[in-house]
């Protein structure tokens, strides 16, 4: 998802109609790979949390997300702001390319580590 952005890094400030298409391809992709991933983050929770308490760490995680959503406008606000002052558009475009590589290599080493590794459910014996 990070790499949807970079079509807006490349774009030219005199092209409108390039940049309008970098654009839709970027809410395109950012779109398609959000439907893709989301049953994919849902079981990510469920394993990470070995399947106790799901609910809690349901509500847990979205409120993390909400939190993340509003620090991450934020910090994006305030490096739009810096990179337009100095001319370097890119710089907004390249920092959330960065973060999306940043979370996709976390997601690999959480992998690698075996912790994102399903465990079988206890069974429930009956007396």
């Amino acid at each position: 998802m990070g790499l949807a952005f970079v079509p807006l890094a490349f774009t030219p400030d005199d092209a409108p109609v390039l940049a309008l298409t970098a654009l839709v391809a970027a809410v395109v992709l950012l779109a398609v790979c959000g439907a893709i991933i989301y049953p994919f983050e849902m079981e990510t929770v469920v394993v990470l949390c070995d399947n106790r308490l799901v609910a809690t760490h349901y509500g847990l995680y979205n409120t993390v997300s909400g939190l993340g959503i509003t620090l991450g406008n934020l910090a994006v606000g305030a490096v739009w702001d810096f990179a337009q002052s100095h001319r370097t558009e890119w710089l907004t475009w390249g920092a959330l390319v960065a973060t999306g590589l940043a979370c996709a290599a976390s997601i690999i080493v959480l992998a690698r580590t075996g912790i994102l590794t399903r465990r079988p459910l206890l069974e429930v014996r009956q007396a």
